[in-house]
Parts: structure tokens; sequence; C-alpha cells
């Protein structure tokens, strides 16, 4: 389920109107953090990129990644039906074709909502690497506008230069020329008003005019404009969106002679930079894992003095003969796996190490008059299932279910019916069982409605019988019951004291500890987590039933704002900047500072072997099992300390 909510709608009308003349179809693409577009416009000489960060958003969903193939003359049309203070609610199903837009009055009085039929595109992903640039200027986005507007009277083209003493607009054409000159006014009281240029050495490149006019759509989302560049390479014209994101457009140069021209520009913008890189939308190409003979223990390389080195040189490195060895085995170890993230489903073929994988797949849903239905069914893959049995008989796999696009009435009615609740129950076994599944794992407590545990407990209860008659095992994601400031969240000692007769297996969520914050911070100290467990169990009578999570990705903080990544993320930032490793002994985690530029620095919060090892002590100290999240985006060499 996918289902974003901006309190400010005119934002997103206008993020589509500075769209929708560069682009006439685009997949919008929604993970959980954010909301991204890339695309081309027709003539392959421009590109348009847009990032909408999630948190920017009131409310964001993003259960799994969707991309959405959107007509922009479509939704242009059905923007303009909202008014300029309207709220608007995007949202979409995972495996529907429509995309669902409700624009409500501030004060409530009117709702409309409209349905789009998406589109299915074949979009490929162009990846646009870091780059330094010989100059950047930055100037109030409505001078740039008029500079682009009035030069394009004179002529199809415009010169930019950018020397020491300014940034010079000139343009030529029949009828005679023209120049527009703005020197640095670092003194201008309002930021947006100031005209700034950074430069390691002159520029001087010619563009279209056109293409720039174009750009300028974005002017009513930011008061200054940023424009980059360097000889050989694209101009980037970004402009910010308040606290949210950026729109950023890249344009290559003119060159003279227009028939090379159309073939270098095409050429340079889909595969030059160093250039725009082709990148599927399946991810980077896989690196093949090495195998060696000692484990990471032996080869010294969980240590809390790290270097960025210890890690590029050996994270790719796995003891093959102890990839079916455990070496926790205190308690059981759940691992989850995720459709879009094909190097989970390698890791459960590879190692011996889990006691249950969990893929990500299926959704119960209610129809109108009570009928479930469950979706997801076609990323089931019974060929892998019995791949990761033939590496270990006893593992389970149990999918992970998730209800999906649940309102208030769906919940009322499944909590007033014991009818319904064994509809819902039969109708998940029965695809279980023809999937040849050995249960599920529930994910319900952070989507019911508030003020409903009792209900939803008694509904867990119901399901645990119907499972156990059916020999199912039934797992339950809990979130912790200590949230980053110490307060008591919405699941208790007192659920899960009357939970635990019914529930096989509990998840418990012991990471994002600073997501609500709003600020850079930990992901999971351990004295947090260790909190959160003798919260639920001070008596360690049912530790044995709680899996301690622990978080396979991380976080990169910079003035951008912050954005989780993965392994080949993290190998990548790794490899861009020098590195500077912080081990922060209360909380048991690594904190890796990069000075990206003169006046920029990026924090990268990303698991080390340290950190891991760390945990899995602390797991077995409190006599927990664990459960990670997620099992591809961790390095191969963790999986020796399994």
């Amino acid at each position: 389920m996918f289902e974003a909510r901006l309190v400010q709608g005119s934002l997103l009308k206008k993020v589509q109107e500075a769209l929708k003349d560069i682009v006439s179809e685009a997949s919008w693409d929604c993970t959980s953090s954010g909301l991204s577009l890339q695309a081309m416009d027709g003539s392959h000489v421009s590109l348009v990129q847009l990032t909408l960060r999630a948190d920017g958003f009131e409310k964001y969903r993003c259960d799994r990644n969707l991309a959405m193939g959107i007509n922009m003359s479509s939704m242009s049309k059905i923007l303009r039906c909202a008014g300029n203070e309207d709220i608007v609610t995007l949202s979409a199903d995972d495996t529907g074709d429509v995309l669902e837009l409700m624009f409500e009055s501030p004060k409530g009085e009117k709702v409309s909502n409209y349905e789009m039929k998406l589109m299915d595109l074949d979009c490929e992903q162009l990846g646009i690497p870091d780059q330094e640039y010989s100059c950047t200027i930055k100037l109030p986005s409505h001078e740039f506008a008029r500079i682009c507007r009035d030069l394009s009277q004179i002529g199809e083209c415009v010169v930019i230069t950018c020397t020491k003493d300014g940034v010079q607009f000139s343009a030529k054409g029949d009828m005679g020329s023209g120049t527009v000159k703005l020197a640095q006014n670092l003194g201008v009281e309002k930021e947006e008003d100031q005209v700034t240029i950074e430069m390691t050495e002159p520029v001087q490149l010619t563009f279209s005019i056109k293409y720039l006019n174009l750009f300028t759509k974005a002017t009513p989302l930011s008061g200054s404009v940023s424009l980059s560049m360097s000889n050989d390479v694209p101009l980037v014209v970004e402009y910010k969106i308040e606290d949210m994101g950026h729109i950023k457009y890249f344009l290559a140069p003119k060159i003279e002679d227009e028939d090379v021209a159309v073939l270098v520009i095409v050429c340079f913008i889909a595969y030059g930079f160093g250039t725009l890189s082709k990148q599927s939308k399946k991810g980077p190409k896989k690196e093949k894992s090495k195998f060696v003979k000692t484990n990471v223990l032996a080869r010294k390389l969980i240590k809390s003095d790290l270097k960025a080195k210890d890690i590029l040189d050996n994270y790719d490195q796995y003891c093959s003969t102890e990839k079916n060895h455990r070496h926790f085995s205190t308690g059981q170890v759940l691992g989850y796996v995720t459709p879009w993230n094909s190097h989970g489903y390698d890791v459960a073929k590879t190692f011996g190490k889990f006691s249950m994988i969990s893929p990500v797949w299926l959704q119960i849903k209610r129809k109108p008059g009570g009928k479930f239905l469950v979706t997801g069914t076609h990323d089931v893959d019974r060929g892998w299932a019995n791949g990761v049995r033939k590496v270990d008989e006893d593992v389970q796999i149990l999918p992970r279910v998730l209800f999906d696009g649940w309102s208030s009435s769906d919940y009322g009615a499944l909590f007033s019916s014991e009818d319904e609740i064994e509809d819902m129950t039969n109708t998940i076994l029965r695809v279980l069982i023809d999937k040849g599944m050995d249960g599920a794992v529930f994910e319900i407590w952070s989507q019911m409605p508030s003020q409903k545990a009792k209900e939803v407990i008694h509904v867990l209860t119901h399901m645990s019988e119907i499972f156990r008659d059916n020999d199912m095992t039934i797992i339950l994601v809990i979130p912790p019951p200590i949230n980053f400031e110490g307060k008591a969240t919405a699941f208790t000692r007192d659920h899960f004291e009357k939970l635990e007769a019914h529930v096989d297996v509990f998840s418990l969520m012991t990471y994002d500890f600073s997501a609500g914050s709003g600020k850079p911070g930990p992901i999971a100290p351990v004295l947090w987590m260790k909190t959160c467990v003798e919260t639920l169990d001070p008596h360690r009578q049912h530790r044995a039933k709680i899996l301690l999570g622990l978080n396979f990705y991380g976080y990169a903080y910079s003035v951008q704002g912050s954005v989780a990544i993965i392994a080949h993320q993290y190998i990548q930032l790794l490899r861009s900047h020098p590195s500077k490793f912080t081990w922060e002994p209360t909380i048991q985690e690594h904190f890796i500072e990069q000075q990206v530029t003169d006046e920029h620095k990026r924090l990268i919060i990303y698991p080390t072997l340290k950190s891991i090892q760390s945990r899995l002590d602390l797991a077995r100290d409190l006599g927990t099992g664990i459960s990670i999240w997620e099992i591809g985006q961790g390095l191969d060499y963790f999986y020796d300390l399994l």
C-alpha cells in the first residue's frame, strides 16, 4: 500500500507544472524514503530528476517499492481540480492499476476523489554520480526566469560565462544581441536575493534557451536557483523544494554542427558525465562474493578502531567452510527477504544460519461485503523456497502478511464478527498450505486503529487456535515498548503477557530509534534495546519467544537530508570520500564522517562487524533470538557472525 498526504497541496501542483512540459510520461518511484522521478525529454537533450522525501509529507506510507507510470498531461488536468489551499492525498495499491487522488478543503467541508489509470512504462534509470563542478552560481529564481525570457527574444541560444568578475548571459540573433551581467552581492539582507559564485576555473558554455525557459517553470517552487557548470558535462539547474527535496534539470551544451550535435548530446546525456550512466531499476550489477577459509574473527576484523580500507578489502569475503555452521545457537534467527532486493534471496540459499525466513510477499484485503482476498501471491517462488530448504531442511518459511488498505470500518467489521475472523484466517491458511509454507508473520499492531488493542488481541487469539490446529507457526511483529524519549508506546508488557500463550514468536522492531526525533542519531542503542526486552519480560519467563530486531541497513545524513542506505550504497559512499570512523561505546555503533565539500559534511551510520557482534552478545545475555531486517541489505561477511 502506498499513501502520501501533503497539507500544502499547491506544492504538488507546482511540481507537476514544472514537469509536464519536459516529459509527457514518467514513472513515479515510491519507496520508504519518499517519491522520486527521473525522465528524459523526447529529444533526449535534457533530463529531469525530482526527489520528495517522506518526512516532508504529513503522512507517508510505502509498504513496498512501487513504480507508477503517469501520463503527465492527465495528472495536470486532475490536479487543476484541487484548490490552492486543499490537502492532497495520493494512494495506490501495491498491485493496483490506478492512482487515487483525494482533495480536502482546509476545514474538511469539501472532499473530492479522483482515480487516474496508471501506465505500464518500461523505464530505465540513469545513475547520476556526485560531480565536482568548476563553478556554481546561485541567484534569485525570478531573476533567472526573467533573463531567460528576455534573451529568448534575441536568439535561440544563450552563452553562460562564469569568471571571477561575475556571471554573464548573452544571446545573438538576426535582430542583434543582448547581454545580462550579474556580480556577487553578498551584502543583500535576504539570502534568496543574493547572487553568489563558487568557482575553481572560468567556464563558458552555450545552451538552448528554449530548454532553460522550460526549466524556469519551477520558479514558484523556490526563491533561488543554482546553476552548476563544468566543461564537457551537462549544466545542472537545481531548485530546492522547501524542506522536502529538490528538482534538478540536466542540459547538455550546444555543439555547432547540428547533425553531430543531436548524436553527441544523446550519448552525452545517456552515457556521459563520467557521465549519466545507465542503471537498471532492478539495482546495481552484483559483485561476486569471494570465499575464504577463515572467518572474520580469525581475520581480526571485529574491532572498534576501524578504517574504510578494512571494510572495502573484506566486505565481500565470507568463510565458505562455516556457511552452514551457526555461531549464534542460543536462540532462533529470523531473516526477512524482500522481493525488491534480490540479494536477500541469494543469502537465504547460501547460508544455513537461519531458523526462519520471512519473504515479504502477501497482503490480506477485505473486500466490500466481508469477503477476503490474499494478494501478492505472484511473488511466491516455490523453487526458491525448495532451494532454501536444501541448505537446511529444518528452516521454516513464513511469508509476512500485511493488512493492506484496511479502513476503520473494515477493522470494525472484523472485530465484531467471529465469522469474519474465521473466514479471514481460513483464507490466509488456504494460500499458505497451497504454497507449501510453514506459517506466517503478521504485521497488524502498527496498522490497527488506535485504542483497539483489546480487539486485536482477540483476533490474534482466534487466529492462533486455527493456525495451531493446522500445525502452522504464527509470528507477530511488534513495535518497541519504549520510544526515543523513554516513553511508553502502543505495545505494552500487558499486551505481551496476554498474547504470549497464543503467539509462537514475537519479532521486536528494536531499530530506527532516532526516526521520531527528526535529528541524526543512533539507529539502535544497545541500552535501549536491552530496556525494551526487559520491559516486556522482566522475569525472563518468555525471552525465547522474543526476537531482538537487528537492522542490516543504515542512514546517510547530509545538508540535503537523510536517506536510508543498503550494502552497495554504503560501499559506494566509502569509496567516494575519505571516511573517519568513530566508535560510540555507550551506543555500540560506528559513526562515519565524510568531508564532502569544503563546507559540507556527511554522517553515515551503518552496521559494522563490531556493532553486530555486540548485539548478538546482548541477545545471548538476554536469552532472546534475533530477527534481521533485511538480509539482502547487509554485507556478505556479516554472516560469519551468525
